[in-house]
């Protein structure tokens, strides 16, 4: 069995330094993507059509637009990783209003989308 030796170390270690930078580690995301994009297209011949990528950019960007709000909120210091969640119980008041209540699809989403008072504000209490 060989022992590694110093040299066999130091080249490892600037290996997994040269792996942990930001820019391999872009450049990784990005050859994956194009992995995923041409396997995709190998497997099903209609995963470049104009419809489908269409479809794709309307399934994705509600979480488009939701990421580059949580962007600027996180860049201000304001760390607030609750959009989510904030999105998902407008989603359901909105529904509750429409199915249950019977309330008109304009005024249930503008009243779904109303942000919850913040706890310890005056209109929490």
């Amino acid at each position: 069995m060989v022992q590694p030796t110093a040299q066999d170390d130091d080249h490892l270690s600037r290996w997994r330094q040269l792996v942990r930078s930001s820019a391999v580690q872009t450049l990784l995301a990005f050859g994956a993507l194009i992995a995923m994009l041409v396997v995709f297209s190998i497997a099903s011949p209609n995963f470049l059509a104009f419809d489908n990528l269409v479809g794709i950019l309307l399934a994705t960007a509600v979480n488009g637009v939701l990421a580059l709000g949580v962007t600027f909120v996180i860049i201000s210091g304001g760390i607030d990783l609750s959009i989510g969640t904030v999105m998902t119980l407008s989603a359901v008041m909105t529904g509750v209003l429409i199915t249950n209540w019977g309330c008109r699809s304009r005024s249930a989403s503008r009243a779904g989308s109303r942000p919850a008072p913040r706890p310890g504000s005056p209109t929490a209490r």
